[in-house]
């Protein structure tokens, strides 16, 4: 069975994270392993909602420390071969870790209304795109 892992920075109320969880739930319908990392907090808004709807759910929960939260990642990935990254936010936590997936097929769709100008995210995306495979 295909298998697709969808990382959101947080799964508050918000569009990205609404079209994610149908997304997910559409593929699992049509028999993808459709799975969700949730970068934010177990008690963010939408958790539930996902788990009501069947679709297994990852909380790499924010207090963590880094180093256990990309080791929790990192194994994770491993699991994938397609992981589509929906937000800055999650591509900018997940950077680091891009470089050591390299049989991961990373899809990035960019939601979000800010410009992203800054210096800082002009030189993220530089980074990352030799790791994304897709852009959406």
């Amino acid at each position: 069975m295909p298998a697709v892992l969808h990382v959101l920075s947080s799964m508050k109320l918000g569009g990205a994270e609404r079209v994610t969880l149908a997304l997910a739930k559409h593929q699992r319908d049509q028999g993808v392993d459709a799975q969700i990392l949730n970068l934010g907090s177990e008690h963010d808004f939408l958790v539930s909602v996902g788990r009501e709807n069947g679709i297994p759910l990852t909380v790499s929960e924010i207090g963590s420390s880094r180093t256990s939260r990309y080791s929790q990642i990192s194994n994770l990935f491993k699991r994938f071969k397609v992981v589509h990254i929906h937000s800055p936010r999650a591509l900018e936590f997940i950077a680091p870790i891009l470089p050591f997936h390299r049989k991961v097929r990373f899809i990035y769709t960019r939601h979000g209304l800010a410009p992203l100008k800054a210096l800082h995210w002009r030189l993220l995306h530089f980074f990352a795109r030799r790791f994304i495979y897709k852009t959406t």
